[in-house]
């Protein structure tokens, strides 16, 4: 692959206050269109529940015209189940908002593309990524499953971090729990860190556990459960 050895392109301030101008505008216009369109606005993201689905929406508007989205798409019972698992139930009290922008929230991969557009007018632009936005997480919807979305992380051994606790829940949420128990105990194994463990790390001041910790434990209570007359 040959360098590219051409000059990084220069932007003059007056273009650097246009721009910012011009992001201000955009999502001041997205914010006022939100609510009509179907979605909720939080901290420049858009955000809905659609069923059995949480869908959130990043965009930016490029300097002049046009604009980028990432959408992303997961099951409602996804971090619920996650909250069970590393002792944070308490967050199903909170906003729907949370779980587009929390600290302990999973978060699948993006698809992220283009809108394809000369337009430059920032109400014009907000209007046309919410109507895109729509339209694609709706399609992103229809051809997702959670087979499909455990396809997509990355296989051993480099399913670590989140994505490791994204898979675990999953595999959990299919109702596969010898699966999960299996999953987490190969990266217990395998692991030289506590990234590779699930990314998250719980303390009670005491004692530390990884999320592969907690999954183990949490796995093996459903499974007593079970087996507990009623």
């Amino acid at each position: 692959m040959n360098e590219d050895t051409r000059p990084p392109v220069r932007i003059t301030r007056e273009q650097q206050r246009q721009a910012k101008l011009h992001r201000k505008a955009y999502f001041a216009a997205l914010k006022r269109g939100a609510r009509g369109a179907g979605w909720s606005f939080s901290g420049e993201q858009l955000f809905r529940r659609d069923a059995d689905w949480f869908v959130r929406v990043l965009s930016v508007p490029l300097p002049e015209r046009d604009a980028r989205i990432r959408i992303t798409v997961k099951p409602m019972a996804l971090d619920p189940l996650f909250w069970s698992i590393v002792g944070l139930d308490d967050n199903n009290r909170l906003p729907l908002s949370f779980r587009a922008k929390g600290a302990w929230v999973l978060y699948p991969p993006w698809t992220v593309e283009r809108l394809g557009t000369d337009e430059s007018d920032a109400d014009h632009l907000a209007a046309l990524v919410l109507d895109r936005s729509k339209q694609r997480s709706s399609e992103i919807i229809a051809a997702t499953s959670l087979e499909s979305m455990l396809r997509d992380l990355p296989a051993s051994p480099g399913l670590v971090g989140q994505n490791l606790a994204l898979a675990v829940c999953l595999t959990i949420l299919r109702g596969d729990l010898e699966g999960a128990m299996d999953m987490c105990r190969t990266n217990q194994a395998d692991a030289a860190s506590r990234y590779q463990r699930g990314g998250f790390v719980t303390s009670d001041g005491t004692n530390v556990q990884t999320f592969t910790d907690q999954a183990i434990e949490w796995i093996a209570r459903q499974r007593r459960d079970k087996l507990t007359p009623v």
